[in-house]
């Protein structure tokens, strides 16, 4: 029946799902993070504990791409890399619309997306313990405390020239993406990089030709301006294939 869940009981439940949220948060950023892909999303390939169950054909990224699937299915790339974080918000509301009768006040089940406030209220927590997990796992393979920076940026927001952690991370992802970088060799040989340097490297012009040798390694042969000529060009190129229903707009997590 439509009849409501009694207070106490529903801010059991309430609970219950936040902590679904907050495990399968933490664990997609750790997926994101060591470059793995699951391949089959669907909301039952998930687990409320926050564990990775039922996956395949899943792989470990190499080179770094946030549409890459090891799943040839998935024309759409629903699945892809970087829509993992994306498709496990999308699960959760599944979720939080079959339980929708036991999380919110009215306890009435929604026609179609009309969630109640208080249940989309719980859904955008998602986002936040998304982003404070990646925050945690990308800093630790940075070497550099990534929560501080996003703190330091909030109050920062009217410098143009901002470099903090969102400036960081977008550049140095950039990077990775037209060079077609080794997502995990990457991060073993970044402590190589000389760290008596003290003018910031503006473009990939200028890196040291060991961050060169890292980052384009089939490339050896060209010079730095050649090498940036040649990742831009493939960019803009592979930019035209995206598949703008489902990697257009505002991902902050790629």
């Amino acid at each position: 029946g439509g009849e409501g869940t009694a207070p106490e009981e529903r801010e059991r439940y309430r609970a219950w799902f936040t902590e679904v949220m907050r495990r399968t948060a933490s664990l997609i950023a750790k997926w994101q993070a060591i470059g793995f892909v699951h391949g089959v999303l669907n909301t039952d390939n998930m687990s409320p504990l926050g564990l990775t169950i039922d996956y395949g054909p899943f792989a470990f990224m190499e080179a770094y791409d946030p549409r890459y699937t090891p799943n040839l299915s998935d024309s759409s790339l629903r699945y892809a890399y970087g829509m993992q974080p994306h498709i496990g918000k999308w699960n959760l509301h599944a979720l939080g619309f079959a339980l929708h009768r036991f999380l919110d006040t009215e306890g009435q089940l929604p026609q179609d997306d009309d969630f109640k406030p208080s249940v989309v209220s719980l859904l955008s927590q998602y986002d936040t313990f998304f982003q404070q997990s990646y925050d945690d796992e990308m800093g630790r393979k940075l070497g550099i405390d990534l929560t501080k920076l996003r703190n330091k940026n909030d109050h920062d927001d009217d410098d143009d020239d901002n470099n903090g952690e969102a400036s960081l991370l977008e550049r140095m992802l950039e990077l990775m993406y037209v060079g077609k970088v080794d997502w995990t060799l990457f991060y073993r040989r970044l402590p190589y990089l000389d760290p008596q340097r003290t003018q910031p490297y503006q473009h990939i012009g200028e890196l040291p030709r060991e961050f060169l040798e890292v980052i384009m390694p089939n490339n050896e042969e060209d010079n730095p301006q050649q090498q940036q000529g040649k990742a831009t060009a493939q960019a803009d190129e592979d930019d035209e294939g995206l598949n703008e229903e489902w990697l257009g707009g505002g991902n902050d997590y790629v």
